[in-house]
């Protein structure tokens, strides 16, 4: 058999695996998000002796609290449809401002077809700005960084 033909074969065994893998993946995802929303709407972290949901998700979970917040929300807002896109979730927890009833699967479909700076110009048009690559008349700023910490501040 040709080595080029049993190559492709691999890479494709490869990434379908891949493909199951990310669904398993973003499954997960959706598990932990109900699970979460579920204790944070419950008040179940009352019974893990915490002060609050954001003490139980940081101190008991080990999670950043905006991560659990995130969880909760693309659980609460996709559901379902996160599995049918191939959209990271991170992708998705970014999308959360923008959504509406009707436009969530357009979003995911936005998300899950355009490359990282793309993506990042479709948000800032979401959002009611100028994407760089639309932008016509550039008004630059200057700005002062600091060498020590990084700060930026514009200049006068």
């Amino acid at each position: 058999m040709n080595k080029l033909v049993v190559t492709k074969r691999r890479l494709t065994d490869c990434e379908e695996r891949l493909d199951e893998g990310a669904k398993d993946f973003k499954k997960g995802f959706l598990v932990m998000g109900e699970a979460l929303a579920e204790i944070l709407d419950n008040d179940l972290w009352r019974f893990a002796d915490s002060q609050s949901f954001d003490d139980y998700v940081c101190n008991n979970r080990g999670m950043k609290k905006s991560w659990a917040y995130g969880l909760v929300d693309v659980h609460k807002e996709f559901g379902e449809l996160l599995i049918r896109y191939n959209v990271d979730v991170t992708r998705c927890v970014r999308l959360l401002p923008h959504i509406t009833e009707t436009n969530k699967e357009e979003l995911l479909q936005m998300a899950s077809n355009t490359r990282a700076v793309d993506f990042e110009a479709n948000l800032r048009n979401l959002g009611g700005k100028v994407a760089p690559d639309e932008c016509v008349n550039h008004e630059w700023v200057e700005i002062k960084r600091c060498k020590v910490c990084g700060l930026k501040v514009k200049n006068d």
